[in-house]
């Protein structure tokens, strides 16, 4: 549990998987985050061809899921966000934001 408030995640019990009977270290959002943040890093040093600097827009799109999510979740106390959107949205954010800092790095080298 240490790690995971390290990493700066609320872990909030309700918004954390269950795993063999114990909670999960990181909530959902947290780990769509790094799942995508992993997935990006490999598709960086694997398929870095498939990058393009044009496209730029669609990743600054794909950041935009889990800040509407949650900006709502913060605005309206009636609106509970499920796991599986956190997770998704997480995911897609956590995805795009290494693409676009990958991006923006190799404009300036």
């Amino acid at each position: 549990m240490k790690i995971g408030k390290f990493l700066g995640c609320h872990q909030i019990h309700q918004r954390s998987p269950i795993v063999f009977g114990y909670q999960f270290f990181i909530c959902y959002r947290c780990l769509g985050i790094y799942l995508g943040n992993i997935c990006s890093l490999l598709i960086i040093i694997f398929f870095n061809n498939l990058i393009k600097v044009e496209d730029y827009y669609i990743y600054i799109l794909l950041l935009m899921p889990m800040l509407i999510d949650s900006f709502i979740q913060l605005s309206n106390k009636d609106y509970l966000s499920n796991s599986y959107k956190r997770l998704i949205t997480g995911f897609l954010f956590g995805y795009s934001i290494i693409i676009l800092i990958y991006i923006l790095i190799s404009l300036i080298f």
